[in-house]
């Protein structure tokens, strides 16, 4: 009988430290979300990766997120390289007189031009699932899921010693639509 009283404690104990542990993170990342609020602009290169079924769209990005929503600029494939768009708030897409589409990712209409603007809407204001830890190398990383709608989650890796992002998906069932890696991350 003590066994399993002692048992019962420590499997209590751990849930609480699970809760404790994800209570934290969330507060940390909603300090973060009060940084990001104040900042300027945020930017990042995205190396993406968005998966259409039947094929794979590949390309990297300049990303510059502001009040007014996310601006990426292809860097390749050099054969659409500096092709800009503009998505708004609203979700709304303009392109600089080019016309960009290679298919919807998501039945709620997540496209690669989107999904970048999606992964910066879940870090600003999305709802949090899950929250647990993971180490790459040495580097102690966070990961967060965050939902976006019944049939769409978002998982972003962020540092564990800042939140800074360095790889997110987007994943539509069990598949993952959309990845990419985040490098020169800056807020400003």
């Amino acid at each position: 009988m003590k066994k399993l009283t002692a048992l019962a404690l420590m499997i209590s104990l751990m849930l609480l430290q699970g809760c404790s542990s994800q209570n934290l993170w969330e507060t940390k990342l909603e300090e973060k979300r009060l940084e990001l609020s104040e900042a300027e602009t945020v930017t990042f290169t995205a190396d993406a990766v968005a998966n259409l079924g039947t094929k794979e769209f590949s390309c990297k990005m300049d990303c510059l997120a502001d009040d007014s929503g996310v601006t990426v600029q292809v860097i390749e494939p050099e054969i659409i390289a500096g092709v800009t768009a503009h998505i708004s708030n609203d979700c709304t897409i303009s392109y600089e007189g080019v016309q960009l589409y290679v298919g919807d990712l998501t039945a709620s209409g997540i496209t690669p031009v989107t999904a970048i603007s999606t992964v910066v809407r879940a870090i600003l204001g999305g709802f949090t699932q899950e929250i647990w830890k993971e180490q790459y190398g040495e580097t102690e990383l966070v990961v967060m899921l965050f939902y976006e709608d019944e049939d769409t989650d978002v998982k972003i890796w962020f540092q564990a010693e800042n939140l800074a992002p360095v790889h997110a998906e987007i994943i539509c069932g069990s598949a993952v639509v959309f990845s990419c890696d985040v490098t020169d991350y800056c807020i400003a």
